[in-house]
């Protein structure tokens, strides 16, 4: 991966980004042991870990930004589930938005704008012609059709990745909104919205530096707007110098 920065814990006090730039968070949450436990693979204990460390951390970033501990933070949730802060909170302009895959999560965050994200891991799919029949525009599963794996699924995704980010920074429903977007086969620009959406120009649709497992896009209804990414890992444990302290 490139153009990304690592941060390491603990947090500081983190200045909100600038207007026209979105913070994005990449963090394996399997390296966060104290975290995320690691009880059998696809175990409800598993999946009840991830989400204990995904909402860790997300109270913990933002908390950064805000000034105030992460027990602070509080959310409400939309008609679709998308969470967002509480007024009281959400007066200092932060927005963001989440995704995972796997033991990755993904935090965008950024002021003044709806901002959605979304990461899938690279695998393949058997059935991504049929997928991308059913979910994308004809020219988009006409391409997919044309290509073999393992491009044929990491296509997909990428597509599927868009169409995630610009449903998630609207708050839409995914079900509802997939067969409003169309967009260009080979760079992924939109060429199709939902009619009650702002229009194609007002929006920036972004690829981020992203580690190389995973395929993922970020969106929003403003023109114009960068992304920085920055990895969060724990801070690496020292051997030990075998020297007793005190």
């Amino acid at each position: 991966m490139s153009e990304a920065t690592v941060v390491t814990l603990p947090l500081g006090r983190r200045p909100l980004p600038s207007a026209g730039q979105v913070d994005l968070w990449i963090s394996d949450l399997g390296s966060f042991p104290l975290l995320v436990e690691q009880p059998p693979s696809d175990s409800l204990e598993q999946r009840q870990s991830l989400k204990f460390g995904q909402r860790f951390l997300l109270r913990l970033l933002l908390g950064s930004y805000l000034g105030c501990p992460g027990k602070d933070i509080r959310f409400e949730y939309g008609a679709t589930g998308k969470p967002v802060l509480v007024p009281e909170l959400a007066s200092s302009g932060l927005q963001f938005n989440l995704s995972h895959s796997g033991d990755w999560l993904a935090i965008a965050v950024t002021p003044g704008s709806p901002v959605g994200v979304d990461i899938e891991c690279r695998r393949e799919l058997p059935r991504s012609s049929a997928l991308a029949h059913r979910f994308l525009s004809f020219p988009e599963a006409q391409l997919i059709d044309e290509l073999v794996e393992p491009e044929r699924s990491a296509r997909f995704l990428a597509f599927w990745s868009r169409r995630e980010a610009l449903v998630k920074a609207m708050g839409a429903s995914v079900v509802a909104s997939t067969a409003s977007i169309a967009l260009e086969p080979v760079d992924g620009r939109p060429l199709a919205l939902p009619s009650d959406w702002p229009a194609i120009s007002h929006w920036t649709l972004l690829e981020p530096a992203l580690p190389s497992e995973l395929i993922g896009a970020l969106a929003l209804p403003q023109p114009g707007q960068t992304v920085k990414t920055m990895v969060l890992e724990t801070a690496p444990v020292l051997p030990s110098s075998g020297v007793p302290i005190g």
